[in-house]
């Protein structure tokens, strides 16, 4: 087993989010800035941690620096995700230092630019992020279904060559 610490980032802060509502907003910023977090997670041993920029998600702010920033200052890799919405905004955070990228909506919408960033990078550059209800995946920020069985997107994104997901359930209360 592999336990990845997350940061989670909005307006530059480190916060916790409950099902993307803003209102369940949990301000971590008395623990420090986003750095200072991720120097605690690998002086205590992360060697790998997973960064999900909130404002590029919602498409109301851009965190890519920040993440950036904590690539070229610690010891281990960043898996990032949020607001990755094109090939060459993929590409781009690949080239610039980040490990493993987290694709949701795009991967849904073009697997064909999964299968690219395979094909161009590897299958250890890529996480496919399936956001469900029951069976049904759900997308932009679990707001919609689709029309696609959760066993059915893992099976379609394997075909292609993918080796890692992030699986995360809604649970309806």
């Amino acid at each position: 087993m592999k336990i990845i610490p997350a940061i989670d980032l909005m307006g530059g802060r480190v916060v916790r989010l409950i099902r993307g509502d803003e209102r369940a907003l949990i301000d971590y910023s008395h623990m420090g800035d986003p750095l200072i977090i991720a120097k605690r997670w690998v002086s205590e041993g992360a060697d790998l941690l997973h960064i999900v920029d909130l404002d590029g998600a919602k498409g109301i702010g851009d965190n890519t620096e920040v993440a950036l920033s904590i690539a070229r200052s610690v010891n281990a890799k960043i898996q990032f995700g949020g607001g990755i919405r094109s090939l060459e905004r993929a590409r781009f955070l690949l080239n610039k230092g980040i490990y493993r990228i987290i694709l949701g909506s795009l991967a849904l919408k073009s697997p064909t630019t999964v299968k690219s960033l395979i094909e161009e990078f590897g299958n250890q550059k890529v996480v496919i992020a399936l956001d469900y209800m029951g069976d049904i995946v759900l997308y932009k920020g679990w707001k919609e279904k689709t029309p696609i069985k959760l066993n059915n997107a893992i099976s379609m994104f394997k075909k292609i060559g993918c080796e890692y997901f992030l699986l995360l359930s809604l649970i309806h209360i």
